[in-house]
């Protein structure tokens, strides 16, 4: 259960609806509503609040397009599942979702931006979801686990496509079960053949050669982490912003005299 799955719920619910022409504002409680259901079937234990409301707000930033917004939701969500459990504060599942969110939030736009620079679109968004997870996450891993795993992105990227299919394949088995049993059983196999796959790349991946490589243990080691994810960051906006830069500076050339058409041909 993660926050993944239930943006998956909510995404699926509210992109159906409207796909039958439903408007936006009921479309979008019936996504809640599906939520509801899913986090009920699955027990509302404090993880699964925690999953709900990041899930949502991750989608939330996705359809909107409002970073600020979503953020915005994020720091209320945090302050409100804290006031109803403090203890969440030292959980590290706690600590892992609210990093994740906050990467998919703040830097995955921009991340998407910056890959599609040398990728299709489609690819660079694919990426920058998994990648702004990692870099946002490490810190806080190397703390469970003073090592660094080398992985996690391919594995991210080669398990995330079907995990949208298992979620809503489980979940119309789910239904099945109550409304029509005799096709529970396909949807259970196909469900089933997904979470296979994403077994067989966990396994895989980590019995390959150097699976992962010791990292400073402790907070110094978090410290380490969190200065490199930063680093990697502002490496990524700074080559967006030159490559910004080189593209309206080709597009609209100085007047002449300025020099520029000298240079530019020497």
């Amino acid at each position: 259960m993660s926050g993944a799955n239930c943006s998956y719920v909510v995404a699926f619910a509210f992109l159906g609806l409207r796909a039958v022409r439903l408007p936006r504002p009921p479309a979008a409680a019936g996504a809640v509503m599906a939520l509801v259901g899913f986090v009920m079937l699955v027990r509302p234990e404090p993880s699964v609040l925690r999953a709900a409301v990041m899930g949502t707000i991750g989608v939330a930033a996705v359809l909107s397009g409002r970073g600020r917004a979503s953020l915005t939701l994020l720091m209320l969500s945090i302050i409100i599942l804290l006031a109803v459990d403090p203890w969440l504060s030292v959980s590290f599942a706690f600590l892992l979702s609210v990093a994740a969110t906050l990467g998919l939030v703040t830097a995955g736009p921009k991340a998407a931006d910056t890959l599609s620079l040398v990728m299709p679109r489609v690819a660079a968004q694919l990426l920058a979801i998994p990648l702004m997870a990692q870099l946002f996450c490490t810190p806080i891993l190397v703390l469970i686990q003073p090592v660094l795993p080398m992985y996690s992105l391919p594995a991210n990227v080669l398990a995330s496509p079907v995990v949208p299919a298992i979620t809503l394949v489980g979940m119309l088995a789910v239904l099945a079960l109550v409304a029509a049993p005799v096709l529970a059983q396909p949807l259970i196999a196909a469900a089933q053949w997904g979470t296979r796959w994403v077994e067989g790349v966990a396994d895989t991946l980590a019995a390959a050669p150097v699976a992962s490589l010791p990292w400073i243990p402790g907070a110094p080691g978090a410290a380490v982490a969190a200065l490199a994810s930063l680093s990697f960051l502002v490496l990524m906006i700074k080559q967006e912003a030159i490559t910004d830069w080189w593209g309206r500076r080709i597009a609209s050339p100085p007047a002449a005299g300025s020099g520029w058409r000298h240079w530019h041909w020497h």
